[in-house]
């Protein structure tokens, strides 16, 4: 079924539409004309200009696609369904299609239009909530896995290090925005996961491109699991190396990309702990590979440090990784460290290397001091309280067991729903009931595994695991299938 959402009224844009009827041919149907209606195109009410044709936006089987569609026939053609001949504008519902007409604009940035038109129908609108500063509803939502976003402690933390050094920076990390303050968050976080240096960058996202850009380049092989997150796959695409994107945690994969490069290096890349899933990727087989290829692994532990390894200190400490000279490791302040800014840990030659090299570091404003100092205190926390990474999971396998979803071995816990609309649908119905969660939609995610994204948090207290429980189960009753 052919699913014509939005018509968009552009004129004359393709050459296969032509002035008069018995000259108009669609050349992916046949060589046959279009057969004449009675009526002039101009006569149409939703068709003022006279156009012969227009471009339209049509929702099938196959995706969101742009068609045709012709006022002398009334056909629509989409190159994934092919012809739907005949239909008539204005009604609410013609056989297989459905059509409406959009408002006449013109300029440089119509197809922003269009681009939102496309967003609607697919059911991929995105829009901003701001939340107050307190609500009464369970957070099952956020990245604050160990619930120290709020913590006093923290929060002290930052406020010393705002009236020490100011609300900002003042300038790039080689000019002004290099602070003590910042060389001791990255001394303690480099001595707390067992590396060597740490690099402090004014995010996760910006400690990604920096490291695989500066660790890649022209004559180099960059080897990136399909599930890797945006950041890496952004830093892929600015790497200007070749690129080559293997499926999720295939092993076998990254050997052969790496046996049959050409290229003197190699850098193969990964979440350790999938953002979206919550699975967690096959660092010690991954770095066999490369060790005996000659790569380095890069691991993005945004979702590991904190929740994985002994006391918080990440997977790849966790399998004995993060020391080895061929491991590289980026982190986010902003999710268990409940502050903003991402690291990145290494040797010294690596950290060396970023400092003289990666881009997003150089020309960046460094990361503000209450951000690095907040980030600071919420590394001492942890390090003062082993405890809490087990008390993350503990509540992530009663989430996932109140969601009847396989037990998790990270905070993320997923519940693949299918469609958009529904994922929609059902955290709407959750938020209503007082509990928080994560709704991802494609790009997010692939098309057709829309799904609730729910986090555990230490904080979370028994009643209100308890209370979550109850709504998921009931919510999810009607969803799961």
């Amino acid at each position: 079924m052919c699913l014509v959402a939005n018509m968009l009224p552009l004129g004359c844009p393709l050459p296969r539409c032509q002035e008069k009827c018995a000259a108009h041919i669609h050349p992916r149907r046949s060589n046959a004309p279009c057969r004449p209606l009675a009526g002039d195109p101009g006569d149409h009410p939703q068709n003022p200009r006279g156009d012969p044709a227009q471009l339209v936006i049509a929702t099938t089987a196959h995706g969101v696609t742009p068609s045709t569609f012709c006022y002398h026939c009334y056909s629509v053609y989409t190159p994934a369904c092919g012809p739907a001949n005949p239909v008539v504008l204005g009604r609410e519902r013609l056989g297989s299609l459905v059509v409406t007409v959009l408002p006449q604009t013109t300029g440089a940035l119509d197809w922003l239009d269009e681009a939102a038109a496309v967003r609607r129908t697919a059911g991929l609108r995105r829009v901003l909530r701001p939340r107050p500063a307190f609500e009464p509803v369970i957070d099952l939502a956020s990245n604050d896995y160990l619930g120290l976003a709020r913590d006093l402690r923290v929060a002290q933390g930052a406020m010393r290090a705002a009236r020490t050094w100011g609300t900002g920076s003042t300038g790039s990390r080689l000019v002004t925005g290099s602070t003590e303050l910042h060389s001791q968050l990255e001394d303690e976080l480099a001595a707390f996961c067992g590396a060597a240096a740490a690099l402090v960058f004014s995010s996760g996202y910006t400690a990604n491109l920096g490291a695989v850009t500066a660790l890649s380049g022209r004559g180099a092989l960059v080897v990136s699991d399909a599930a890797s997150h945006a950041s890496l796959v952004d830093a892929c695409r600015l790497s200007r190396a070749r690129v080559v994107v293997i499926p999720h945690a295939d092993v076998a994969a990254v050997d052969a990309a790496l046996a049959a490069r050409s290229e003197p290096r190699a850098l193969v890349i990964t979440d350790s702990v999938i953002s979206v899933s919550g699975e967690l990727a096959p660092l010690a087989e991954l770095h066999a590979v490369c060790r005996q290829h000659g790569a380095v692994l890069l691991a993005d532990e945004a979702h590991g440090l904190g929740v994985r390894g002994t006391g918080g200190r990440g997977l790849l400490a966790e399998y004995g990784l993060i020391g080895e000279p061929d491991v590289v490791a980026t982190v986010s302040l902003s999710k268990s460290l409940g502050s903003q800014g991402g690291a990145v840990l290494g040797s010294r030659a690596v950290i060396d290397h970023l400092v003289n090299t990666a881009r997003s570091f150089v020309f960046d404003t460094g990361l503000a001091p209450p951000a690095a100092g907040g980030a600071l205190a919420a590394l001492r926390v942890l390090r003062a309280e082993p405890a809490l990474p087990g008390r993350v999971l503990d509540a992530a396998t009663a989430i996932a067991t109140a969601a009847g979803a396989p037990r998790p071995r990270s905070a993320v816990v997923s519940v693949i729903l299918g469609t958009p609309q529904r994922a929609v649908d059902m955290a709407t119905e959750c938020l209503r009931h007082g509990v928080r969660v994560g709704c991802l939609r494609p790009p997010s995610v692939p098309a057709g595994t829309s799904r609730l994204r729910l986090t555990a948090h230490a904080a979370l207290t028994d009643l209100e695991l308890a209370q979550a429980a109850q709504v998921l189960a009931a919510v999810l009753a009607g969803a799961v299938r």
